[in-house]
């Protein structure tokens, strides 16, 4: 792509990424792919309620698309903890994957994808490591690919 900024935003939680995004100078790029991975802090946040970050991650991917109405959104689900909050990542996938194929079924242009790693992919027990991260960009390389090939994106 030959117009590829980004934004990254360690640390923060899916309400703290929603904030920033409405403050984002991204908003003046209008982005045409949106990729999104969000919830993994989360799942060790004591004072976040597990059951209702699908929820919230859903209602980010509704304000991006409000944003930015003809955008590509890919989803991932969020990878593998391996300490405190660990248990709670199956269950966020799981719910957040139905919010979002559910918009996809309405007609939305978002996907989402599963992440292949695993806890032998991590550094520190929340962060990738050399590996993990080559299976990172191969897992969002073929959500990519998918994209286009639906004819969401060019």
């Amino acid at each position: 792509m030959a117009d590829n900024q980004n934004e990254g935003y360690s640390g923060y939680t899916i309400s703290q990424v929603a904030a920033k995004a409405k403050e984002s100078g991204a908003i003046s790029l209008s982005p045409s792919l949106i990729l999104l991975m969000a919830g993994t802090n989360d799942m060790y946040n004591t004072g976040i309620d597990k059951a209702t970050s699908p929820g919230t991650l859903a209602a980010l991917v509704d304000q991006l698309f409000t944003s930015f109405p003809s955008a590509t959104i890919i989803v991932s689900g969020i990878i593998p903890l391996s300490f405190t909050g660990g248990q709670y990542v199956a269950p966020y996938n799981s719910g957040a994957k139905t919010l979002i194929d559910q918009k996809t079924a309405a007609g939305k242009k978002v996907l989402w994808i599963n992440s292949t790693l695993t806890t032998s992919d991590l550094g520190d027990g929340v962060h990738p490591n050399n590996a993990g991260y080559v299976k990172m960009g191969n897992d969002w390389l073929a959500g990519v690919n998918n994209v286009i090939a639906r004819g969401w994106v060019s």
